[in-house]
């Protein structure tokens, strides 16, 4: 009994010291338990060596004084733990959880009130009256529905429910397919650590009510003179059973819950903050047919569906449509016949647009609208003529090396030699080039992270001071992994002219625009120290680099680091959206592709709805972390999107897997 009784004060000083130290083991754990009877056997000695509560105010050492006095504040912020519940919800889920997340709290709630009453009450005996001290130990000991016993037997029911096929709230969080696509995460916190952080919070609540049943039993041997030994044994098996029976079934949710972390949508979108584009890689262009070919009278015969990858007559002297700065410098594609007559209106000459919008004629007036009119158009010019030409509606790709179309293939890992590793990913840009940038911690026994993270910052591609440390840097090596081999080559400073056309960087191109959505997965000897992006074919992809380390002391294996090689050219099947829109017009929140082997192209909005203007999918370049700081067992991409809009393509991390270490 003694045992149980060490173990329940002890979790609760686990848990209060835990939230200013390094990273503990998950509960559950042989390492755990150990752990919590050393730190908490003092404080447990102390309470229960003062057999006569009444007359004996127990003797506390300084250092069980500074636990007895963290014994009063420990308590999770459980309004925020519940908001965090109700946020990771979709709506209709959220309906269903609802009731039982309250009713969850309420017990929370009631104990910890019970609890803070006993902590008062401890040590200031003497200025109670004996009835008042009656009052609190029948709270404490009785049988009544509405007391402490039958409050702490509901805590477990309501978690996990009587049977773990019932539906329950980890059941909805862990295996609900409707949560595993709509769940995305706001504080850093995937559903398995949200399940392990409510079994935190239920036993450190049937803890703290357990404490209190003991001390009521004592406060009643010392007023009635009588013995409860046998009452207080019941007591602390009941609460051995509940926590060995909640523990199975968490074991199993946690095993069934997923482990993924991505971002939600900002409460607001902004450029440069919280996304980018790739403006204007891709973009609508109106031409007249005899602009395109040298002989002006070549349109007149042939529709805009046969000028096929055709570039502009016109590329030396103004257009018909277009004005002098808006040419088209690369190839038209896809070319389709919009109206013999239209008005167009021209973007202001400092936006990445072309056009706000077009009217066409239609029924003697122009009424249908493409694009969105917001106010006045200061650049409105009428499109048609009586010659037998059309105006066609072009994919403008340009061949320009100052869009932001390029993503680094170069390895960014972790400084693996000072045992850091990665808890966190982000997207950032870097003159015209897309960067993978990490977060990095030094890791600890039990996988723990054991200082704060900080960010890895990544130089700007090719910047000269990059390619050497020597004033007079003539060469830049770079090392190109395989799974068999490492491979250097040497590249002469003057080849920097074309870098966009080799090996370094990925360049989004009308050929060359797929995106394999993937989730790259380490064994569960290994956490993440690397990643990169990957050409696979003509697509772009990620790779992971993993390390083996010691669970026990936390060291990682540097000899026998890898990068996850996987070889395959494309995935096979394509997201294919829908008349998108750009997605911050969207005024719901996305919703996640889940599925691995799927992919998504780079290509223009849709042209009703935004003349072709912009690029979609948007990137997310939100900070993907672990609160706290956790090791990674895994990075992706994932896309986002409403049905009608674009969505928004983004990074992803799995962290490691704490429920193969549940005993």
């Amino acid at each position: 009994m003694n045992r149980w009784i060490i173990i329940c004060c002890s979790l609760l000083l686990l848990l209060s010291l835990s939230q200013d130290s390094a990273a503990l083991p998950i509960l559950g754990t042989e390492i755990a338990l150990k752990t919590i009877l050393n730190i908490g056997v003092g404080i447990a000695k102390a309470i229960m060596g003062a057999h006569n509560v009444l007359k004996e105010k127990p003797i506390l050492t300084p250092g069980e004084s500074v636990l007895s006095d963290q014994l009063k504040t420990l308590s999770a912020d459980v309004k925020q733990m519940k908001y965090a519940i109700l946020e990771k919800i979709t709506t209709t889920l959220r309906d269903k959880l609802t009731s039982m997340v309250n009713e969850l709290f309420k017990l929370i709630n009631d104990v910890q009130r019970l609890y803070m009453r006993f902590y008062e009450m401890y040590g200031n005996l003497g200025n109670y009256t004996r009835k008042e001290l009656e009052n609190f130990a029948d709270v404490g000991t009785s049988y009544s529905l509405t007391e402490l016993r039958t409050t702490l037997e509901m805590l477990h029911e309501t978690l996990v429910g009587l049977d773990f096929r019932d539906e329950s709230i980890i059941t909805i969080i862990a295996t609900k397919t409707e949560a595993y696509d709509t769940m995305c995460v706001k504080n850093g916190q995937s559903s398995q650590q949200l399940i392990n952080n409510l079994y935190e919070l239920v036993v450190t609540s049937h803890t703290k009510g357990l404490t209190v049943v003991l001390f009521c039993y004592y406060l009643r041997e010392a007023l009635e003179n009588a013995n409860y030994d046998y009452a207080r044994d019941i007591e602390v098996n009941h609460f051995k059973t509940a926590i060995t029976s909640t523990s199975e079934k968490i074991k199993q949710a946690l095993n069934l819950s997923p482990r993924e972390i991505w971002k939600c949508d900002p409460q607001k979108h902004q450029q440069g903050q919280t996304f980018l584009k790739l403006n204007p890689v891709f973009q609508t262009f109106f031409i007249y047919q005899s602009d395109i070919k040298y002989t002006a009278w070549y349109g007149a015969f042939h529709s805009c569906e046969s000028m096929v990858d055709k570039r502009l007559w016109c590329r030396s002297h103004p257009c018909e449509v277009q004005p002098t700065e808006r040419r088209c410098y690369g190839k038209l594609r896809d070319c389709e016949y919009v109206a013999k007559w239209f008005q167009i209106c021209h973007a202001p000459p400092k936006s990445d647009r072309r056009y706000d919008w077009i009217k066409i004629y239609k029924g003697g007036e122009y009424t249908d609208i493409h694009g969105v009119q917001n106010g006045r158009c200061d650049n409105t010019q009428g499109v048609g003529s009586i010659w037998p030409f059309h105006t066609c509606a072009c994919n403008c790709e340009s061949e320009s090396r100052e869009e932001d179309r390029f993503f680094s293939l170069l390895d960014v890992k972790s400084d693996i030699d000072d045992n850091k590793v990665i808890t966190g990913l982000r997207l950032v840009k870097k003159g015209h080039v897309y960067h993978i940038e990490i977060q990095e911690g030094t890791l600890g026994i039990n996988a723990s992270i054991i200082d704060a993270s900080q960010w890895k910052n990544t130089d700007e591609l090719f910047n000269q001071t990059t390619l050497s440390s020597d004033e007079i840097a003539t060469y830049h090596y770079q090392q190109i992994s395989s799974p068999q081999q490492n491979n250097y080559r040497i590249t002469m400073f003057n080849e920097w002219v074309d870098w966009h056309k080799n090996n370094l960087v990925f360049s989004v191109t009308y050929d060359q625009s797929a995106v394999n959505l993937n989730t790259r997965e380490l064994g569960p000897e290994d956490v993440l120290t690397g990643v990169r992006f990957q050409q696979s074919g003509t697509a772009l992809d990620i790779q992971v680099h993993g390390t083996p380390f010691d669970y026990a002391t936390g060291r990682l294996d540097t000899k026998n680091g890898r990068w996850i090689f996987i070889n395959r050219a494309q995935n096979v099947k394509e997201i294919v959206l829908k008349d998108p829109d750009i997605p911050v017009n969207s005024k719901k929140s996305d919703r996640f592709s889940k599925n691995n082997n799927e992919f998504i192209r780079f290509r223009r909005t849709n042209f009703r709805k935004d003349v072709g203007q912009n690029v979609i999918p948007y990137l997310d370049i939100q900070d993907i972390v672990t609160n706290p700081p956790i090791p990674l067992s895994g990075a992706g991409i994932y896309h986002k999107y409403q049905e009608g809009y674009g969505g928004f393509l983004g990074l992803k991390i799995v962290h490691y897997d704490y429920a193969q270490h549940w005993d």
